[in-house]
């Protein structure tokens, strides 16, 4: 048996590296290609899946983005092909699989949920996203990003700027030119709760449209102080917004890709629908990158060591968003 190292939550709390994870075969998943990581994309919610109780599944490889070559594909495929670069999005627990998350030098991936790309990059391709643009979006003017520079905020902020939304982000002082060059109107400190939702609302009023890429600790808060009665809130984590008057939306990765999962012992179905939904995005995100329009964030894998210790940055609050 062939084996490859991984982190692993190997118990409520704990992420361990893991030297002997057998390397998994598409010949169990039809429709799947296998990746060899070369990037990955290092999210603050990667701790949810050690800390969060209904996330949390003994022995399941830790967190989602990745970038990297593929190795091995069924026969007659012709969307993608052995050696052909791509980045995408995996959901821990995805499938009943534990070795699914993307901390791992392999994965099994969906073939048609993932992006072709000429370059290397680390995906920061979370699914609430384009969701979010396909059901929350129209006829809104202006939209609230928390988390601005987090990889799904990155990508956010481009996205929402090119369906030409006025975009106000939230992030720390030192990655304020980082997102207004990805294209922020504005961008706040959110370190200060209120004062925070008191600049956003100086600026540009109740902002109808929100997207939480945190999903935690004061976000939400922030988030609904500043948002108009019977605005829409979206969250990357199960996290409900605070107000009644709100819609209040979580689109769980798995969802998206079209996979079910295992939370708190039980099994939750695929949903097709929402499926549909994000593979209408393939292509087009595809169309931008190639065109110089998006630039997603690359974020080199080095040893697992360095990851290790990034991810505990994160866990004692020092990752700066």
């Amino acid at each position: 048996m062939k084996t490859m190292i991984a982190i692993k939550a190997t118990s409520f709390g704990r992420a361990e590296i893991v030297s002997d994870v057998a390397i998994p075969f598409i010949e169990d998943h039809p429709g799947y290609v296998l990746v060899k990581t070369n990037f990955v994309g290092i999210n603050h919610c990667d701790h949810q899946f050690i800390h969060h109780p209904v996330l949390f599944n003994p022995g399941l490889t830790i967190s989602a983005e990745f970038s990297g070559l593929v190795m091995d594909a069924e026969q007659g495929s012709t969307r993608l092909k052995i050696g052909d670069r791509v980045a995408g999005y995996t959901f821990p627990s995805g499938d009943l699989r534990p070795n699914a998350g993307a901390y791992a030098k392999f994965l099994l991936v969906k073939a048609d949920a993932l992006l072709c790309v000429v370059e290397e990059w680390a995906a920061t391709w979370h699914w609430t996203g384009p969701v979010m643009f396909e059901e929350g979006s129209h006829g809104r003017r202006t939209i609230l990003i928390y988390g601005g520079a987090t990889t799904t905020g990155r990508m956010a902020v481009q996205l929402a700027k090119l369906s030409g939304l006025r975009v106000i982000a939230t992030c720390s002082p030192v990655n304020f030119e980082l997102v207004t060059q990805l294209g922020a109107n504005e961008a706040f400190d959110y370190h200060d709760a209120r004062r925070c939702a008191g600049d956003i609302l100086s600026v540009d009023g109740e902002v109808e449209l929100v997207l939480d890429c945190v999903g935690g600790f004061e976000s939400p808060q922030i988030c609904v102080d500043a948002m108009a009665a019977g605005g829409a809130y979206y969250s990357v984590t199960p996290t409900p917004s605070p107000r009644t008057d709100a819609k209040s939306s979580f689109v769980a990765g798995n969802k998206v890709l079209g996979e079910s999962s295992l939370f708190l012992g039980s099994t939750f179905p695929r949903t097709w629908r929402l499926s549909r939904v994000g593979r209408k995005f393939v292509p087009l995100v595809e169309k931008l990158i190639a065109e110089g329009l998006l630039k997603l964030r690359i974020k080199e894998l080095g040893e697992w060591n360095h990851n290790v210790s990034k991810y505990v940055a994160q866990v004692t609050g020092k990752c700066q968003w």
